[in-house]
């Protein structure tokens, strides 16, 4: 189905803007470019399903060869199941000229090995991951995504404007490690916007990468669902603004988020950091050894800038962080939450700075001694977000349960290194 046929499709479909996204959803499938079976791969690109991208250019015509290949390309013609690298001496920025790179009804990664940046160049979005499609990125930057860059978008084709720098259709899967999303723009979900529908939820998956400095123009600074299926795993939230929802909007879909860390986002008419409403049959966010603390909603009276529920939809399994009148406090009465006042966060739980303390990716540290040491709880969690030991018990320090901290970072003395 085209973009001009899912407009005819989603006419029916109840959307509120500035509330609630959307209250109902069909299937959204994209254009695409149709690879034919059997559509040969190109130049004697290496055997075993992997290709190798040669070049920061963003060619999308002439053969990919193993002289001259761009990502493009290969993510256009790699096949189910492919495998997309860089060569070792490949560095540096892809700067996007020909717009967003679709994937549907195949499944591929890319892999930037942490040395990739993907740039859309305030010109669009850098993925669309529809129907059937599968992309698992690891070892990227996607940054200077604009989804809301020359296009027209009204509350029938809202998303052809949301997921600043990855938008993901109702059937298709997104999975993200040891990545970082900076600095995207869109009208829901300033770095991704995922969606359900009569093809199934959309799903996205993220482990070990930080969302940072992107900006929703409506809902979601970092990401926003639409019945969805999503799992935040070891991940930073951090310094995201959207009038609604400054981190993280679950609407409708079931949210797990897990080991992470969200401050310093804004939330305008909302809360700054996570928001979570229900359509239809209820689904919940779940929340677990996660910090949501330091977020903020300027102009208003300064209550539930972390948490906010319209209907109860948030549920605490345990051993979370936040401030008192900070909305989660309603929902955190698990074993283990802690409340801590806000003008202690700096002083006895983390650094307000998002930093390079090691890893792939920018975190939060944790303070030596601070409050979340020690306090968390993380079952078969073997690493931190910067790939570190985890759980690392502090002798000096009482355990809550099993040594873990609570949040993305696990605080251990200098010398420590990654497994």
């Amino acid at each position: 189905m085209g973009r001009t046929g899912l407009r005819h499709a989603l006419r029916g479909a109840a959307v509120i803007l500035g509330v609630v996204a959307l209250a109902g959803c069909h299937d959204v499938t994209e254009p695409q470019r149709s690879i034919e079976p059997g559509t040969p791969r190109f130049g004697a690109q290496p055997a075993k399903g992997v290709w190798t991208v040669t070049t920061l250019d963003d060619a999308s015509t002439a053969s990919c060869t193993t002289s001259s290949c761009s990502l493009r390309r290969t993510v256009a013609q790699a096949q189910n199941g492919d495998k997309i690298v860089f060569k070792g001496n490949v560095s540096g920025t892809v700067s996007l000229v020909a717009g967003q790179m679709e994937v549907t009804a195949k499944s591929i990664s890319i892999d930037g090995g942490g040395r990739i940046t993907i740039d859309g160049a305030a010109k669009g979005r850098a993925f669309w991951v529809g129907t059937g499609g599968t992309l698992d990125i690891s070892g990227v930057t996607i940054t200077g995504g604009d989804a809301t860059f020359n296009t027209t978008c009204d509350s029938f084709t809202w998303y052809l404007c949301s997921g600043g720098a990855i938008f993901v259709a109702s059937g298709g899967h997104l999975s993200m490690s040891n990545s970082t999303l900076d600095s995207n723009i869109g009208l829901w979900g300033g770095a991704i916007a995922v969606i359900g529908g009569t093809s199934g939820a959309g799903t996205i998956s993220m482990t070990a990468s930080t969302l940072s400095g992107n900006t929703a123009t409506t809902g979601g600074g970092a990401v926003w669902g639409v019945g969805a299926a999503m799992t935040v795993t070891r991940t930073t939230l951090s310094g995201n603004q959207a009038g609604l929802a400054g981190a993280i909007g679950n609407n409708g879909g079931a949210l797990t988020l897990r080991s992470s860390t969200i401050t310093g986002n804004v939330g305008g008419t909302s809360t700054g950091g996570l928001w979570s409403s229900v359509i239809g049959a209820a689904q919940f966010t779940t929340v677990m050894n996660t910090i949501i603390a330091g977020n903020t909603r300027p102009g208003t009276d300064g209550d539930r800038p972390e948490c906010l529920s319209a209907n109860g939809t948030i549920q605490s399994f345990g051993h979370n962080l936040s401030t008192p009148l900070g909305g989660c406090q309603d929902f955190f009465v698990a074993d283990g939450d802690m409340l801590v006042s806000s003008n202690q966060l700096a002083a006895n739980v983390f650094d307000p700075i998002l930093r390079d303390n090691g890893g792939l990716t920018k975190t939060h540290a944790l303070v030596e001694r601070g409050l979340a040491i020690d306090a968390g709880y993380c079952p078969g969690e073997l690493l931190d977000q910067r790939n570190r030991p985890r759980p690392y018990d502090d002798t000096r320090m009482p355990n809550a349960v099993d040594g873990c901290d609570i949040g993305a970072f696990e605080w251990q003395p200098p010398g420590k290194t990654s497994k």
